[in-house]
């Protein structure tokens, strides 16, 4: 999950709406960080990851996509 991630919201933003202008669908995901370094996240940043596509499946046809 590292590849394609950014600390700041607006370049994760921006990166998503390059994608959205070719045609593609797009979703900015904000996950749990460890930016204090003072423990382990352990499988949290999954766990939100797990969460977002299980909404994204749930919400499809509002978002007028195909879940699969």
């Amino acid at each position: 999950m590292k590849e394609g991630c950014y600390e700041l919201w607006s370049a994760a933003e921006l990166v998503a709406m390059k994608f959205y202008q070719k045609g593609c669908h797009t979703f900015v995901l904000t996950c749990t960080t460890n930016l204090s370094m003072k423990g382990p996240l352990n499988r949290q940043p999954m766990i939100d990851l797990s969460r977002a596509v299980r909404f994204l499946r749930e919400h499809a046809s509002g978002f007028h996509i195909q879940p699969g």
